[in-house]
């Protein structure tokens, strides 16, 4: 069942604690020049209303300042490590397709060295590749492998 009884204090104290979170802070001087601050201002005094959020410290303006000085070279160094990171990624995929790419040259060389005839597509028709083709083939094929599979 519910209860309207907690639901009512509940409601109360949030408006008694919005209420006090909105009051102001007030500064003012008592007859032996002590200075006081309180959240209502005193009764026959001469008080002064503050804005806590208008008057900042010098060292909260200099945090301020190094925060902001902080904060451009954090973004700095992100993007730094961004472009670093995408290089390294385009690097890694170049190489792999590198690899792919000199083990298909050497999968070629291997077809012309072991294989009494290879045929080619031409216009739609299988044509078997004359001798003299083959070996010029097989020269360029070692050419492209020994430039291009460096280390591989």
């Amino acid at each position: 069942m519910f209860n309207f009884s907690r639901l009512g204090l509940a409601l109360i104290t949030g408006l008694l604690l919005s209420a006090t979170a909105s009051a102001g802070i007030y500064k003012w001087t008592d007859a032996s020049g002590k200075v006081h601050y309180t959240d209502q201002p005193p009764s026959g005094k001469k008080s002064q209303a503050l804005n806590p959020n208008t008057a900042l410290p010098d060292s909260a303006q200099d945090a301020r300042k190094n925060l902001g000085i902080r904060e451009q070279q954090f973004i700095k160094n992100r993007e730094e490590r961004l472009k670093k990171e995408t290089a390294a990624k385009q690097k890694k995929l170049a190489e792999k397709q590198r690899r792919k790419d000199c083990v298909k040259l050497r999968h070629n060389l291997q077809v012309y060295l072991t294989r009494n005839r290879v045929a080619t597509i031409v216009d739609g028709k299988s044509v078997v590749v004359p001798y003299e083709e083959r070996v010029k083939k097989m020269e360029k094929l070692r050419v492209q492998i020994e430039r291009s599979c460096e280390g591989f």
